[in-house]
């Protein structure tokens, strides 16, 4: 049994040696029905009249055999990066049955498909190989290749002491939260001061992928939320450790995922402990850690399917040649070779962030491997505490000349969860943990900003890293820095405001910051009673607490149920609502009930108008001025025209409004800038095809 970790003592886990010589002892294990040599079968088409068709049709029965394999959710965060006309194509129809069936009578013992690259993997005899070549369906037949994982490197001499004790209090008593030792790892990406504004991953899906997860049972895991979870070794929904596995199978990955997920106050916290995860059991580790591809592929279009925004995959290896010639060579890593390579691209291309750690090969010119070679996701490198480059950190170039790694992060001496107790823990060092402590990152951006698309995701994080100005293929951009990529774009919100009743008030508290300061005389919240049809609103105030704002709602019934969301500018007038795309999803809590402290606002989600909606101003009654807001469906040229009791025109505003709520200002003066009369106004919203006229009322 592994020895728990003092604060300044540092242990490792068990060596490969060890887990090979525990292995040694075990009997027949479930990795013998896997014994042979496993090949890809490409096929031709995805049925019969398919070859060649470039996009689907919305309704046609391929479009509808695409369609039942993904969730709504993943439909929606395509959306985000692609045209509803291409939201599917060919390469989300399921591969032809028909082929797998005909394959299945000719004795083909079938492991996993992949509908991205139309093909399936099988152990096939030699006999078999020529045989299968010769069917008119298939395209190729190629082995499936076999990564062997670096060992995890020696921990190199570094002061492993904590912060000064300073740091830690002031980090502490503006988080509120106790990071016990991982407040090393954490600080030096900057994650606490994201936590302390509330952000902490909370409404973003990770996955992982990794060698299982024993997290039911350990303290820093077992309130984790996780939607799924599947074994694609054995394709059973067991990814912790089983009679038949071999002894620590479940390790490696129970460490990867406290390391980004895992919460523990006083040990352990990661930065996306907020995040729900989808976990995937691809490595298998009899005596030492290897990984077949086909494993991640089918993991990483699962977890796509199922709407995973960020993937973290801690796949650093170095291929290995068993005289069969079945490896990659140096130059096949372009990220257009390997095969894991091209499933990575294809996940970025549907909407995920897709971050892998760098490898742990040494600081050799070009010792990157698959598929951290890949164009459009985040590689990752790893850091000593110091900021210095680990010695068995990989580095680029790639082979065709881009720069990687794309950022670095601490990699030594990482304080991680251990599989062999549940309130154990230890310290793990490898790119293997670097990966996962930037996909945390990557998670705290997107829960901040829940549109942005995966290029902007790393744009965020590459260009607020230690060397955005002078990347190189050592450090690439440099040390991730987690406040500044999630302030690197406007206003933020924490991610679910809290609420507290006192004194028959409801009061709503929310942290609001932005690198360009925010705009404190803009901040409203603005609440309904009945669904979200109407709104009236109420004034956000700045408290002593910097970047913390709260409003009282007025009385009313208890159990009222009260939908609102937040709303404000920063100092250069970049407005932003929360939830982001307010009014069509909004928070709810009902009226003085519940915990006085803990009243959780949950979000709501109400249909996406699919027209102009011209919503009630606010305040109305208004003293000296109101804010018009309009929901536009698309960019469209309008007009905004106010109107006296007479139905003279008293001013007119031209107004070119983008998707969602928009929204203007009226300040009760008319076109000469002189202040208007007390009365009834009206405010008309005209576009080519759209108009509608609301009343409002000035009382001074």
């Amino acid at each position: 049994m592994r020895t728990p970790v003092g604060w300044k003592t540092e242990y490792v886990f068990l060596s490969t040696l060890l887990f090979a010589f525990l292995f040694c002892l075990q009997p027949a294990t479930r990795g013998q029905e896997f014994s042979g040599k496993k090949y890809w079968i490409c096929f031709k088409d995805k049925g019969p009249g398919t070859e060649g068709i470039q996009s689907l049709h919305k309704g046609s029965a391929l479009y509808k055999a695409a369609e039942l394999l993904l969730t709504e959710r993943a439909l929606q965060r395509r959306g985000k990066i692609l045209q509803e006309k291409n939201l599917l194509c060919l390469d989300d129809v399921p591969v032809h049955q028909p082929y797998l069936d005909e394959l299945k009578k000719l004795g083909v013992k079938l492991h996993v498909t992949s509908r991205w690259l139309n093909a399936a993997s099988a152990f096939l005899s030699p006999e078999q190989i020529p045989l299968i070549r010769s069917l008119s369906f298939v395209r190729e037949v190629s082995p499936v290749i076999t990564f062997l994982r670096d060992k995890e490197p020696i921990e190199e001499n570094v002061q492993l002491e904590p912060p000064p004790q300073n740091q830690r209090q002031g980090l502490r008593k503006l988080t509120a939260l106790n990071y016990g030792p991982s407040l090393e790892q954490d600080s030096v990406i900057n994650v606490p001061a994201v936590h302390a504004l509330g952000i902490n991953g909370t409404g973003v899906l990770v996955g992982m992928l990794d060698t299982g997860f024993r997290w039911k049972t350990h303290e820093a895991l077992k309130n984790s939320r996780i939607v799924a979870e599947y074994d694609f070794i054995f394709q059973d929904s067991v990814p912790a450790d089983e009679v038949n596995d071999p002894i620590g199978q479940d390790s490696h990955g129970t460490s990867t995922l406290s390391t980004i997920g895992g919460f523990k106050e006083g040990q352990l916290i990661g930065p996306a402990y907020g995040a729900s995860f989808l976990l995937g059991k691809t490595e298998y580790v009899p005596t030492e850690t290897q990984i077949e591809e086909d494993n991640w592929v089918a993991a990483i279009e699962w977890m796509e399917s199922k709407g995973v925004d960020v993937v973290s995959s801690s796949l650093g290896y170095t291929t290995f040649d068993d005289g069969r010639g079945y490896s990659y060579s140096r130059g096949d890593f372009d990220g257009r070779t390997a095969v894991t390579s091209k499933a990575a691209v294809a996940a970025a291309r549907k909407g995920v962030v897709v971050v892998n750690s760098m490898g742990n090969g040494g600081n050799r010119v070009g010792s990157i491997i698959a598929p951290a070679d890949a164009d459009s996701i985040i590689a990752a490198g790893a850091v000593n505490y110091s900021g210095v480059l680990a010695s068995f950190s990989s580095i680029g170039p790639t082979n065709d000349g881009r720069i990687k790694p794309d950022v670095v992060a601490p990699g030594v001496s990482i304080y991680v969860a251990s599989s062999s107790g549940s309130s154990v823990y230890g310290r793990a060092s490898g790119t293997s943990f670097s990966c996962p402590l930037t996909a945390g990152v990557a998670a705290l951006v997107l829960s901040a900003h829940p549109e942005f698309t995966p290029m902007q995701v790393i744009d965020a994080i590459r260009n607020t890293a230690s060397r955005a100005n002078r990347p190189d293929n050592l450090y690439g951009w440099g040390i991730v820095n987690a406040e500044a990529a999630v302030l690197s774009s406007g206003l933020v919100f924490s991610n679910l405001p809290r609420l507290h009743f006192n004194d028959s008030r409801n009061i709503i508290i929310t942290f609001a910051a932005s690198k360009a300061g925010v705009d404190n005389f803009s901040m409203r919240v603005h609440y309904s009673l009945d669904g979200g049809r109407t709104f009236s609103s109420a004034v956000l105030y700045p408290t002593s607490t910097p970047n913390l704002f709260q409003a009282t709602i007025p009385q009313y019934p208890k159990g009222t149920v009260i939908h609102y969301y937040i709303e404000g500018a920063d100092q250069e007038g970049v407005r932003r609502s929360n939830p982001y795309n307010a009014p069509a999803a909004l928070f709810s809590f009902a009226y003085g009930e519940g915990d006085t402290t803990r009243v959780a606002a949950e979000p709501m989600h109400i249909e996406v108008p699919t027209d102009f909606v011209l919503y009630q101003n606010y305040p109305n009654p208004f003293n000296p001025s109101t804010r018009i807001r309009v929901y536009a469906p698309d960019y469209a040229d309008a007009e905004l025209i106010i109107y006296n009791s007479l139905g003279e025109k008293v001013r007119s505003y031209p107004w070119r409004v983008h998707p969602g709520t928009n929204s203007r200002e009226w300040d009760g003066r008319d076109e000469r800038d002189r202040r208007v009369s007390s009365g009834v106004y009206y405010y008309q919203f005209r576009t080519s095809t759209f108009t509608e006229t609301k009343h409002m009322v000035l009382i001074k």
